[in-house]
């Protein structure tokens, strides 16, 4: 059966239409706010994810995405994974059925992930992860 989500045809073009980060946040009304991990200048909100392809997950993750009909991540989840997977704190408002739980839990099974690797003394980070985590202090 496919599922469906609250994610209009609207949504799903401007995913792929190449917009600006600041263009996706203006349409779907966010605002990020927050200070660096100093405390001290503004904080540097990374780019949403628009489509499954770009999130930092696993192959099988991102195909079970597909297989349950979801195309791309619902906006909250676009710009929550990249937050969260840098380890930052957020708190996010959004409507019921936005796909806020897995925009907080994905990351944190991640996260999960990470440590596991961590204990049995595998490298906790890929080269793609590096690019979207941050190697926990003193590692």
């Amino acid at each position: 059966r496919m599922r469906t989500r609250s994610m209009d045809k609207a949504d799903k073009i401007a995913a792929n239409s190449g917009m600006s980060a600041d263009e996706f946040r203006k349409k779907h009304q966010m605002e990020v706010e927050g200070l660096d991990e100093e405390g001290k200048l503004p904080y540097s909100t990374p780019d949403p994810i628009a489509l499954f392809s770009q999130a930092p997950f696993s192959c099988v993750l991102k195909r079970v995405f597909d297989t349950a009909g979801f195309a791309t991540p619902t906006p909250i989840q676009a710009q929550a994974w990249p937050i969260c997977v840098q380890g930052r704190d957020m708190i996010s408002v959004a409507r019921t059925g936005s796909g806020k739980t897995i925009g907080f839990l994905l990351p944190t099974f991640l996260q999960i992930q990470r440590l596991a690797k961590l204990s049995s003394g595998q490298p906790a980070l890929t080269e793609r992860e590096k690019v979207w985590g941050r190697r926990p202090a003193g590692r």
